[in-house]
């Protein structure tokens, strides 16, 4: 056996990749709880669905990182040669990441498609296809958690090849789930896309409101990405090697979409740091012209001519805005509109009209 084939490893870099996305993941959960807590909201099930989907991702990055302690990046032929026991670790390893990682999937789907439902579910065919949606994740997800704990006859036989038994065709199964995986983002992914752009504002304020959205979505890159190794990699016959890069990208999936989810729920962490940078900059240096209170200043859109009061439509906009995230079991919302230097506290009587 050749130094340079018994010292090949890809196990450095897929720990290392492993490690990074779940410890963004749990960054991006702790944001989420911060944001929640500064709009005084309780959580809702889209969230609580989220902070179970967070152990899952470690799990993930858990049984990854034992896989890679017990072969998971090296060569095949090395293994077998050298270390053959340490296979049936790896083996078991890797089967119960499969297992974690389907697990994973349908609570951060389930959590987006709440957070939808919250928004926007007065709409009701809106409503109808997030729950059809998320019933048809949650189904896929027990179809393919059954075939991967069944996949071989006996059980074992998934992480000891040579145990006498049969097992299915595995590359294609998961080929096939993964582009079924992939196909429920994709409809999640543009599901939000049209409520959003029949709300009344300016089209360059739906685009960035269609934006924020879709960064909720973003799991379905992440899943095609894997897809994709996965079908690159399948003639291959040193499996060991050759799952390195699907082993890390199997991690990120959850880890990753966990943050995505995260991502649209931070607005309020984002308004106190514009807040406070807002505020850091200005000076106070008394009042400016003549038409303050008496309507005699400049009135190019501003009130009573004074600079420092957005105008109304601005404010409006943003109270929009703001109300999206509101709890959709309230009809009346308070929103505090900041208005450069001065807060307006708004009470708003929300009347949503079904179809």
């Amino acid at each position: 056996m050749s130094t340079e084939l018994s010292a090949a490893s890809r196990g450095p870099s897929i720990i290392a990749g492993n490690l990074t996305v779940a410890i963004i993941a749990t960054v991006a959960v702790g944001l989420r709880v911060l944001a929640r807590s500064l709009k005084s909201n309780t959580f809702g099930l889209d969230d609580w669905l989220i902070f179970l989907a967070l152990p899952f991702g470690w799990g993930m990055a858990i049984a990854t990182i034992i896989a890679v302690q017990h072969g998971l990046g090296q060569h095949l032929t090395y293994l077998e040669a050298e270390h053959p026991g340490e296979l049936l670790i790896e083996g078991q390893a890797y089967w119960a990441s499969e297992i974690i990682w389907t697990l994973s999937i349908p609570l951060i789907k389930s959590s987006i498609l709440l957070l939808y439902i919250r928004i926007f579910g007065k709409v009701r065919h809106f409503r109808m296809t997030a729950y059809a949606l998320g019933t048809f994740s949650v189904c896929w997800a027990i179809m393919v958690l059954l075939v991967i704990i069944f996949q071989c006859h006996p059980v074992e036989k998934a992480w000891a090849p040579a145990t006498p038994g049969h097992c299915i065709n595995s590359w294609l199964f998961f080929v096939i789930g993964s582009s079924m995986n992939c196909a429920t983002d994709i409809a999640i992914l543009v599901l939000p896309i049209p409520s959003v752009w029949r709300l009344h504002l300016s089209r360059m304020q739906r685009v960035s409101l269609v934006g924020i959205f879709l960064l909720g979505s973003l799991s379905c890159v992440f899943g095609l990405v894997r897809l994709g190794t996965m079908i690159s990699e399948r003639n291959s016959v040193d499996a060991t090697w050759a799952l390195a890069n699907v082993a890390i990208w199997s991690t990120a999936e959850p880890c990753l979409g966990i943050t995505a989810a995260c991502l649209p729920t931070l607005r309020p962490l984002f308004a106190v740091v514009y807040g406070s940078l807002t505020t850091s900059g200005k000076s106070v240096t008394g009042s400016r012209g003549t038409g303050a209170g008496t309507g005699t200043g400049r009135q190019s859109g501003n009130f009573g001519g004074h600079d420092d009061f957005q105008p109304l439509s601005e404010a409006t906009v943003d109270a929009d805005i703001e109300a999206l995230e509101r709890d959709s079991v309230g009809s009346r919302t308070q929103v505090l509109v900041p208005m450069k230097g001065i807060n307006v506290k708004t009470s708003t009587e929300w009347k949503v009209l079904t179809r």
